[in-house]
């Protein structure tokens, strides 16, 4: 009954041992995770800041070349006219020529 008494109190002390390594394992591995996780959020953040920085710079860029592109139609524009008055005016010039 002794022997039986002894194994059950040697159980006992065991039992919460591998417990609290097994707790203190899972809490390595958890810290580890987490620690992973909040790296590679930075990781994510710092790159979305990157892109929304050169996507905004491309924006601009973008936005400066439409407007250097409305410029030029504007300036196109006259520059048409132009031609079409010169065009209309070759075959009048040409008929008064030949008479």
């Amino acid at each position: 009954m002794l022997y039986l008494y002894q194994k059950v109190v040697i159980m006992t002390d065991i039992i919460p041992g591998i417990g609290v390594a097994a707790f203190i394992v899972y809490t390595g591995f958890h810290l580890s995770y987490i620690l992973s996780v909040k790296r590679s959020s930075e990781w994510m953040r710092d790159l979305f800041q990157n892109i929304e920085g050169n996507l905004n710079a491309a924006v601009a860029e973008f936005r400066e070349t439409l407007e250097n592109v409305k410029k030029i139609t504007g300036y196109m524009n006259p520059v048409s006219e132009d031609v079409r008055q010169i065009s209309g005016t070759v075959p009048r010039l040409e008929k008064s020529l030949r008479g």
